[in-house]
């Protein structure tokens, strides 16, 4: 396309859909959806009965191979017992977004979120928790809130296999209706995370972990309809 001139294309849509699956194919196109690479550094807190992590990190964002996004920024996390069974957990956290080439997206990030953690026996722990994220924007149209909820459970199998699902709904709404589409858009996300360790194995010193997690993304804008599925592979480090 010729410069300043944007396109975004879906490959699925509610409107007039006859369950046949398209791509969007472009020149010098490496891959469909987008890939992430980012890293956390930072201190554990202990005070009291009180535990906590504070962090800075970094991610950058590809798409087609190129570098798409970058976010810096931080997060600060605290854990308190209740009794021997119950905790709870807050988390805060902020972070600069810059775009490559759509800097109308530009702008901070601010997220807030609580947790109760239940260990119901040795083996097993539930957890649930709710959050809320402020994405604040160059353009007033892209500005929105978010709100969710989850509920997760994890469980130390024998053969030292500690797995981990996440079902997650959040919900998002802009604050303005852009012109493009004639009302305001809200999505309705539904999410999916399965996640893999083994217990007492590193490499290094480092803890190699892999989740899987399968997105759907319903919104009012039929445009940003989509579902997804990612695999994440990742490796932490306590100093």
């Amino acid at each position: 396309l010729p410069d300043g001139v944007q396109a975004v294309a879906n490959a699925k849509s509610s409107t007039g859909r006859l369950d046949l699956l398209t791509r969007t194919i472009t020149d010098g196109g490496t891959e469909f959806d987008q890939a992430t690479a980012g890293a956390e550094a930072g201190l554990r807190l202990n005070a009291g009965r009180m535990s906590g992590l504070a962090a800075a990190t970094y991610e950058q964002r590809y798409f087609g191979g190129k570098a798409y996004a970058v976010s810096a920024g931080g997060r600060l996390s605290m854990y308190r017992p209740l009794n021997s069974r119950l905790g709870l957990g807050m988390e805060v956290s902020a972070a600069q977004v810059t775009y490559e080439e759509q800097s109308e997206r530009d702008g901070p990030v601010f997220g807030i979120g609580m947790q109760l953690i239940t260990n119901l026996t040795r083996r097993v722990r539930l957890a649930t928790g709710i959050a809320a994220n402020r994405e604040a924007t160059e353009a007033e149209t892209l500005a929105n809130t978010q709100y969710s909820g989850n509920v997760g459970v994890d469980v130390a199998l024998p053969a030292r296999l500690n797995v981990g699902l996440r079902p997650q709904v959040t919900f998002r709404r802009f604050d303005k209706i852009a012109a493009v589409y004639g009302e305001r858009r809200k999505d309705v996300t539904y999410d999916v995370a399965t996640n893999f360790s083994v217990r007492d194995f590193d490499v290094r010193g480092f803890v190699p972990s892999i989740t899987y997690r399968y997105t759907d993304n319903q919104s009012t804008v039929d445009l940003f309809d989509y579902d997804r599925h990612s695999v994440d592979m990742g490796l932490a480090r306590a100093f």
